[in-house]
């Protein structure tokens, strides 16, 4: 049992510092911080941040093609952050 207490810890570490950091974003862009728990709600608030259409959000429900947009989704928050494309 104990060989599996130190894989959990750093899994809820890793777990409490991206949701940290999401809310972070969040709220630098002018969102409400909670949103990011929200689980559908926190990809339309992304991409809102992003400035893409809401129906984005279909697009994001395909398997497959939600990395792609995934990926254009954070490409444009970096942007609008004033942060270049490998930020």
């Amino acid at each position: 049992m104990e060989i599996l207490l130190v894989p959990i810890i750093i899994l809820i570490a890793f777990f409490v510092l991206m949701l940290a950091s999401v809310w972070k974003v969040f709220q630098k862009a002018g969102q409400p911080g909670w949103a990011c728990i929200v689980p559908i709600y926190n990809i339309l608030i992304l991409i809102k941040i992003a400035g893409k259409p809401w129906w984005w959000l279909l697009l994001m429900l395909i398997p497959f093609v939600n990395i792609v947009i995934g990926v254009m989704i954070y490409n444009e928050i970096s942007k609008a952050f004033g942060q270049g494309v490998a930020f």
